[in-house]
């Protein structure tokens, strides 16, 4: 994770103290020299050999300033070796103060000394020190409860919400996790963040429609990559009778070459969509204007990427279906509706229309994701 990555930098950083030529001067000839050797020895990956200095040192340190600073080319040399134990054991020996001792037990794995150092620091460092031990003691609860604090002094930075997140994955609290995924897609809006969101949410939609506009985010956001998705993708919209969608995915999988045209299921595939494309063309005129057939124009306009036309059809779709209760077709049209408004650049009618969807229907949540997204791409 990012933090435990900061915490090893803020630990490396902590230990940097070189030796300079004017620190050497204040040193005896016999302490200065070994411990600039040891310094640079550790610096290209000797460990061994900086070690060796450092024993040099300290044999011949006869001065309180000379002690510490042999400890503390020590500690600078094990945490390089990674011998986090003894390097905290080198600070310890000189009063090294909690700041500075802390990072170092979280890396040696004693998370109760690192949880006792953390608090005494105090801080968004030492309560984020705190926060990592308790995950690593499977303690999630007091880690997000902790976190949840620290958003709320400090704001809500990447790297809390990462971890809060985190925290929350671990305890099964879906909801409150997704809605810190919504806040990191907000502050940072990338395909890895949407990745995540979208791909931890397959499992809860219960509809194939609500599927089908889950995909076609995770297409928007640049998340197809394994060959499964396209298939998973163009699937879906076959089922849903939008044979030009799975068309499309498919063809779009073999460009990208993750799909290959010696597959069964692939030949499959784009037989079936040809074919119902062909139909749909055919009985194109005979559709009867009303809440199911103008829904169906509008997948057929949708496929064939007429946005325009298809926003038309799902609005027109919708306006004869939503004083009907329980209609069949209203929030799939919204949905159509919305899709295709962003797709055609109003993002304004994109958010009316995902607005509109039913909060109690199987839609709600995938069309809040689409609501997201036309708010954090600036549309």
């Amino acid at each position: 994770m990012k933090m435990i990555r900061t915490l090893a930098l803020c630990t490396a950083l902590s230990m940097s103290l070189p030796v300079t030529s004017a620190l050497a001067q204040a040193l005896s000839r016999d302490v200065g020299v070994p411990l600039q050797e040891a310094q640079s020895l550790a610096q290209r990956g000797n460990t061994s050999a900086a070690m060796a200095r450092v024993r040099t040192a300290r044999g011949a340190a006869d001065s309180a300033l000379e002690r510490r600073r042999v400890a503390e080319m020590s500690a600078y040399v094990n945490t390089v070796a990674r011998n986090y134990t003894a390097a905290a054991r080198d600070l310890e020996s000189i009063g090294a103060p909690a700041s500075r001792l802390a990072p170092i037990y979280y890396q040696a794995g004693n998370y109760d000394k690192a949880i006792e150092l953390g608090q005494r620091m105090g801080g968004e460092q030492g309560n984020t020190i705190v926060a990592q031990s308790y995950i690593k003691q499977g303690n999630y609860q007091a880690a997000a409860d902790l976190y949840e604090s620290l958003i709320e002094q400090n704001g809500p930075q990447q790297n809390l919400l990462e971890n809060l997140a985190s925290a929350q994955f671990k305890l099964e609290q879906t909801e409150e996790y997704l809605q810190t995924i919504e806040r990191l897609i907000r502050l940072d809006p990338t395909p890895q963040r949407w990745s995540r969101l979208l791909n931890n949410l397959k499992s809860d939609l219960t509809t194939r429609d609500a599927q089908l506009a889950l995909y076609k985010l995770l297409g928007q956001t640049d998340n197809l990559n394994r060959p499964e998705d396209y298939i998973e993708f163009a699937k879906f919209a076959t089922v849903a009778e939008q044979p030009g969608v799975a068309l499309r995915i498919v063809e779009e999988g073999l460009e990208a070459e993750a799909l290959s045209r010696e597959d069964p299921q692939v030949q499959n595939l784009l037989t079936r969509s040809q074919q119902r494309i062909e139909q749909e063309s055919a009985n194109f005129a005979s559709m009867k204007p009303g809440p199911e057939g103008y829904y169906r124009m509008g997948n057929i306009f949708f496929g064939a990427e007429n946005y325009r036309a298809a926003a038309v059809a799902y609005w027109r779709s919708y306006q004869q279906q939503k004083d009907i209760a329980s209609s069949p077709y209203q929030n799939q049209a919204l949905i159509g509706l919305g899709i295709s408004a962003l797709r055609a650049g109003n993002a304004a009618l994109a958010r009316k229309a995902f607005n509109l969807v039913d909060e109690d229907s199987s839609f709600n949540e995938v069309a809040a994701l689409w609501a997201l997204y036309a708010d954090t791409t600036g549309a």
